[in-house]
């Protein structure tokens, strides 16, 4: 086989390896708070707070968790937070819940990169202008902690936040949000809640990647010649 044909097959299933090895999602429960517990507060015009149903995969360390109805459920002005959710039609107040946390039922492995992405808003009416802090957990030890995250976003909006931390060791994998205003009403909101998990690749696989790239460089080499 001629060097040229050779090169375009280590290439070729170099690439086949680096598409395999993309990240891939990890199951969330009730990632967008749409599946809703008991019934809490009615308001004029409907249902407005619900509490965070138990078999919906978040635990509360408080049990105080509560989610709202967006404006296309709950039309009752007096109470109008946001004009729409960030995913469905229902969104998460942070204020006073403590820690927000949920197992994912993963298996994680050491040197795997997991990602946490999730959207923040703060109301029309001013709620939420603070900071909340995000952890993703392997083992129950974090492996990404930002207390510094805030909802970028106009009022009545929603921005995408994301923080990243790859395992030292294997582990469970888990991802918590923190209320640190304790219930000061300037923890931003929250909805619409993902996770991927990059594979860690295999060290053969690595080999191949590099004999394909040596081997394109050989090609040139000899084009040149």
């Amino acid at each position: 086989m001629k060097p040229y044909y050779s090169a375009v097959l280590a290439v070729a299933a170099a690439s086949l390896f680096i598409n395999v090895a993309k990240a891939s999602p990890v199951t969330v429960l009730n990632p967008s708070f749409e599946t809703l517990g008991a019934l809490t507060s009615t308001g004029a015009s409907g249902p407005e707070w619900n509490a965070l149903p138990v078999s919906g995969g978040w635990v509360s360390s408080l049990n105080s968790a509560y989610v709202e109805y967006t404006v296309n459920n709950d039309v009752n002005p007096s109470n109008l937070h946001f004009a729409v959710a960030a995913d469905g039609s229902v969104v998460a107040n942070m204020g006073g819940v403590g820690t927000l946390s949920q197992d994912l039922n993963y298996a994680a492995t050491a040197g795997q990169t997991i990602t946490l992405s999730f959207d923040l808003g703060k109301t029309l009416t001013g709620l939420g202008t603070g900071n909340i802090e995000a952890q993703i957990l392997v083992g129950g030890v974090p492996i990404a902690d930002n207390a510094t995250l805030t909802a970028t976003a106009p009022a009545g909006q929603w921005a995408l936040a994301t923080i990243t931390g790859t395992a030292s060791t294997a582990g469970d994998l888990s991802i918590a949000f923190i209320d640190i205003n304790n219930n000061s009403g300037a923890t931003p909101w929250l909805d619409n809640v993902s996770v991927d998990a990059s594979p860690v690749p295999e060290p053969s696989a690595l080999s191949f990647l590099a004999f394909g790239l040596i081997a394109t460089l050989f090609v040139r080499r000899i084009r040149l010649a």
